[in-house]
C-alpha cells in the first residue's frame, strides 16, 4: 500500500506540477494575445497614418502642380501682353509710314499739277511766239 500512496503522491505531484506549467503556459498565451491585440492596434495606426501622409503627400503634389500652373499663366500672359503691345506699336509705326506717304503722295501730286500748269504756260507763250 505504500507503493501505491507513492505512486498516487508522484502522480498529484506530477499533476500539480503540470496544473502550475499549464498556468504559466496560460499567462503566457494571455500575455501573448494581449501583445499580439496592441501590436495590431499599433499596425492599424501606422496604416492609418501611412495613409494620412500619403494624402498630405498628394495634396502637395497637387498645390505645387497648381503654383506651376499659375506661375506658367501668369508668365503666358506677360508674353502676350508683350507681343501684343509689340503688335500695336508695330500697327502705329505702319500708319504714321502710311499717313507719312499719302502726305508726300499729295504733295508730289500737287507738284505735277504744278509742273503741268507750268508746261501748259510755257506751251502757250512758245505758242504765242511762233504765231507772232
Amino acid at each position: 500500500m505504500d507503493d501505491l500512496a507513492f505512486a498516487l503522491k508522484e502522480v498529484a505531484t506530477e499533476a500539480n506540477q503540470l496544473k502550475d506549467k499549464l498556468c504559466v503556459t496560460q499567462a503566457e498565451l494571455e500575455h501573448s494575445r494581449s501583445q499580439e491585440e496592441c501590436l495590431n492596434t499599433m499596425l492599424k495606426t501606422e496604416e492609418s497614418l501611412k495613409h494620412y501622409w500619403m494624402k498630405q503627400r498628394k495634396n502637395c503634389e497637387v498645390q505645387k502642380y497648381c503654383c506651376q500652373v499659375e506661375i506658367n499663366t501668369e508668365e503666358s500672359v506677360l508674353a502676350w501682353s508683350g507681343k501684343e503691345t509689340g503688335f500695336v506699336d508695330c500697327i502705329r509705326r505702319a500708319e504714321e509710314d502710311r499717313y507719312a506717304a499719302q502726305q508726300e503722295n499729295f504733295r508730289l501730286h500737287e507738284l505735277l499739277l504744278e509742273t503741268d500748269n507750268r508746261a501748259m504756260v510755257s506751251r502757250k507763250k512758245i505758242a504765242s511766239c511762233e504765231t507772232t
